[in-house]
């Protein structure tokens, strides 16, 4: 098929045999009286090059898609981003520091195996020994990648091959770093960042710089530029940055390397970054958090062929978690445009009755203000979709 004004449009197979039984007909070599009979020589030659072309035209449809940034996937989007100087982010292990305590002199192993309350095994990456206080400190990095492996201080507190000479161990950080292969998704939010700004002393060239750190969910740039401390505690004339996910380390070099000068930051992390000269850039920010939004859904679904309630129900998760994507740290999230993010999916006939709400014994029908330096987030557990009655 060409081109259109609408772009291109595949022939499904029912449409490329109509054009070729047609073209038989009027073959003046043929004739009208041909047999497309089923079974016949020209039918089964009509339906293999009909099959054939209707393949061919998804194909075409694929090589069209893979020109433009809202629809190229997999590897044809990957270099869309390499045009705008950026790549998809790999996954990555999460990362914190243990202090342990225990018999002074008891060499503890690399590769020595600790876990938190959720079964998550990190590795430490050197051998250390207790010291003479009966304390040492190590670096640890999870056992695989993936954002599951970040945790809260004090939550990695067991050891997995218990040995008595260690007396207690604990993260005093968040183990944090961890991330999951960077999603089509989530690559193509970056490619758009990057099409407004690249990376530079801009807000949106800082949080363009943020975004390139693997597991970077959400970025805030506030600045108080009055002589008074403003309703965050931020002093006068003073930035902060909110970021939501990635490595710390990683956070702070990134925000050294291009926040522009005479900036002066505030937040609860601070970190010191050596430069090339010898003086030391004293960076801080702040780490982001997210607020878990809990839903019950009532729906009447109406009769899809080949497509089962279950399924229809998992595009429903679907919808709404990259609907909640969208939203930034302490934006409203309006009631009534979720019945539209519902009702895109094909299989839904009505929406009965919606609630939500960030606590699962609390859900109403009102807008939910995220607090100002949270993301939305959610899970299939946490979105209840049932057949209405």
């Amino acid at each position: 098929m060409p081109l259109l004004e609408t772009g291109f449009e595949p022939w499904d197979y029912y449409q490329w045999l109509d054009s070729l039984q047609t073209s038989l007909r009027a073959d003046p070599e043929i004739g009208n009286d041909i047999d497309l009979s089923t079974g016949s020589f020209y039918e089964n030659m009509a339906e293999s090059l009909a099959r054939q072309l209707a393949q061919s035209d998804l194909t075409k449809l694929d090589v069209y898609d893979s020109r433009f940034v809202s629809l190229a996937e997999n590897i044809s989007l990957d270099r869309l981003a390499s045009n705008y100087g950026i790549s998809r982010n790999v996954a990555n292990y999460a990362t914190t520091t243990l202090t342990i305590k225990g018999t002074p002199g008891y060499v503890i192993d690399a590769e020595s195996m600790f876990s938190n309350n959720q079964d998550m095994i990190y590795l430490t990456d050197s051998e250390v020994t207790i010291g003479l206080d009966g304390t040492i400190t190590v670096r640890v990095y999870a056992e695989d990648t993936g954002e599951e492996y970040n945790c809260d201080a004090n939550t990695i507190i067991n050891q997995v091959m218990y040995v008595e000479e260690i007396e207690e161990v604990t993260n005093l950080e968040a183990a944090s770093g961890g991330a999951d292969m960077e999603t089509d998704y989530d690559l193509r939010a970056r490619i758009k960042l990057a099409q407004k700004s690249v990376s530079s002393s801009t807000p949106n060239g800082v949080a363009s710089a943020l975004f390139s750190i693997a597991g970077v969910k959400s970025v805030r740039y506030v600045v108080n530029a009055a002589a008074t401390t403003n309703s965050a505690g931020d002093p006068p004339y003073t930035t902060h940055i909110y970021v939501l996910g990635g490595e710390r380390q990683a956070i702070a070099q990134t925000i050294s390397d291009n926040i522009a000068l005479g900036i002066t930051l505030t937040g609860t992390e601070k970190i010191d970054i050596p430069l090339d000269n010898g003086d030391v850039n004293h960076v801080a920010f702040s780490v982001g958090s997210s607020q878990t939004i809990y839903m019950h859904i009532a729906v009447e679904f109406s009769q899809v062929d080949d497509t089962t309630q279950d399924e229809i129900i998992a595009d429903i998760r679907d919808n709404i978690q990259v609907w909640l994507d969208s939203f930034s740290m302490g934006e409203t999230l309006k009631y009534t445009q979720l019945f539209g993010i519902i009702y895109d999916v094909e299989g839904v006939n009505d929406v009965v009755d919606l609630t939500w709400g960030t606590e699962q014994s609390s859900l109403g029908r009102t807008n939910i203000e995220l607090t100002d330096f949270a993301t939305a987030i959610t899970n299939d557990d946490a979105i209840e979709v049932v057949a209405s009655d």
